[in-house]
């Protein structure tokens, strides 16, 4: 059940980023979720985060296929990190997410 749950967070996720969803996408993150991305400060607590996926949406389509395009797209890789967390109803939330970061 808890494979379930959590495999449906990062669907609902992805399908809530090509729609362009904020406030959708914050209630998946913790009140105060830490967002790490390389060469930036973290994002702490989820209005840093929508900010930031504000300010990335004004620059960047997201595509069904779940990739970001830009006039210049950065070349990105490196591993991601996801730390979630149990909430008392007994569902999932994501605290922490380290992403690119090598």
């Amino acid at each position: 059940m808890d494979e379930t749950l959590i495999r449906n967070l990062f669907a609902g996720w992805q399908r809530l980023t090509i729609a362009e969803d904020i406030d959708a996408i914050l209630k998946l993150m913790a009140e105060d979720v830490v967002y790490l991305t390389q060469g930036n400060p973290p994002m702490r607590g989820r209005e840093a985060l929508a900010a930031s996926l504000r300010q990335a949406l004004q620059h960047a389509t997201i595509h069904p296929s779940r990739h970001a395009t830009t006039a210049n797209p950065p070349s990105r890789k490196g591993f991601t990190l996801s730390v979630l967390r149990r909430k008392p109803d007994r569902g999932w939330e994501m605290s922490r997410d380290a992403n690119l970061l090598c």
